[in-house]
């Protein structure tokens, strides 16, 4: 028996569950990198974005994520 520690969900329900959640209508997604976390891109008609999924077990580095990123944000 093989152990699966991570699976990626399927491009098309998580794009479907961040148009619904974000409101941003992107039409395209990509997975750029996993690591941490998933990164994917994402685009709509004029718009580009990044959307980074975190694994469960990762949910500490997500949260620190988020202190620098405001942290940053405050610095300019």
């Amino acid at each position: 028996m093989i152990s699966i520690f991570h699976s990626y969900p399927e491009c098309s329900s998580l794009l479907a569950a961040i148009n619904n959640h974000y409101r941003i209508n992107a039409t395209k997604l990509y997975l750029y990198r996993d690591m941490i976390g998933s990164v994917y891109f994402l685009e709509s008609d004029d718009r580009r974005y990044v959307f980074k999924l975190f694994r469960f077990e990762a949910t500490d580095v997500a949260l620190q994520s988020l202190e620098v990123i405001s942290y940053l944000r405050n610095l300019y």
